[in-house]
């Protein structure tokens, strides 16, 4: 299992741009995981 340490300066919060970061991880994780599934069939 991996963990990813994400540390938001104050203005990205006051600026409400959080949910953007954490989207953005979530694309990525998502990507990693069907390249990784795709191998595995391949």
């Amino acid at each position: 299992m991996e963990r990813t340490l994400v540390i938001l300066k104050p203005d990205c919060v006051w600026r409400g741009l959080i949910g953007e970061v954490i989207k953005r991880f979530e694309v990525g994780y998502d990507m990693r995981i069907k390249n990784y599934e795709l191998k595995i069939k391949n």
